[in-house]
């Protein structure tokens, strides 16, 4: 995620609720205090290929609209 923000490819985390502080961390400690972070509420854990299906098409305006995001930079 890092090298591909790194050349301009833009990234979005999804994570579920639980995560979201840790995840809001590790991209501040890896120089990406804007990336684009979806949060579900289901965890996957478990989940079949068609509940994972199910998921991913529910989330995917959220995806979309993180990968079109444009970060103000941050200043140095």
């Amino acid at each position: 995620m890092v090298a591909a923000e790194a050349e301009g490819v833009p990234t979005v985390m999804l994570v579920t609720e639980v995560l979201i502080d840790m995840a809001k961390g590790t991209a501040r400690a890896c120089g990406l205090p804007d990336l684009a972070i979806v949060t579900m509420s289901e965890s996957l854990y478990g989940a079949s290929r068609e509940q994972i299906a199910g998921v991913a098409a529910a989330y995917c305006p959220a995806l979309e609209a993180g990968l079109l995001h444009d970060p103000q930079p941050q200043p140095a």
